[in-house]
């Protein structure tokens, strides 16, 4: 993310008009050191925190999240997922345009941010998913596959099934080896 890519940022949250935490680490904006406008920094004082660290897991599951601005990455995305939380988001590499396509048009969770990334844009998209029928049917999406992700890693769920198998195999293959069975 750029300098002006953040500075667009922030000010379409800000104009969102939402409580917001916000975590910018120090490498966040291309090797330039993040910062934000101090204009933006007293308008939100009241509604914002700014963080250089968060425990993503523990903010996410939170009841007061209602969207979660993210680079859909294959960890974020899963945890997002796992706390019934829309996402909302631009992707910098990596694996992160799979996921990012996945969680747009195919499960129906996320939201891309246009590259360009303008503060009207991120307005509009944090309004829509805070407060707009598009967030509604998002949230209920999600809240679907945490369902599901909860199903798979009970007793006989597709997730235990597999765990189950391989440790099978492993210790068979294990057996096999010890008592040179062929």
């Amino acid at each position: 993310m750029t300098p002006q890519q953040l500075c667009e940022f922030a000010w379409g949250i800000c104009n969102g008009n939402q409580p917001f935490l916000r975590v910018i680490t120090s490498d966040f904006a291309k090797g330039q050191l993040a910062t934000l406008p101090l204009e933006f920094l007293e308008k939100t004082k009241e509604r914002g925190l700014i963080a250089t660290w968060s425990p993503q897991e523990q903010a996410l599951a939170h009841p007061s999240v209602g969207v979660f601005v993210s680079h859909f990455g294959t960890s974020s995305m899963l945890e997002s997922i796992c706390s019934r939380v829309p996402m909302i988001g631009l992707y910098f590499g990596h694996d992160d345009q799979e996921t990012c396509r996945y969680s747009c048009n195919r499960w129906r969770i996320g939201m891309k941010i246009n590259e360009h990334m303008e503060r009207e844009e991120v307005e509009s998209l944090v309004r829509e998913l805070m407060e707009g029928g598009v967030g509604k049917a998002m949230k209920r999406k999600a809240m679907e596959w945490e369902k599901l992700e909860v199903e798979a890693k009970c007793k006989g769920g597709s997730s235990a099934k597999i765990l189950f198998n391989c440790s099978f195999a492993s210790s068979f293959n294990t057996v096999k080896t010890l008592f040179n069975i062929v």
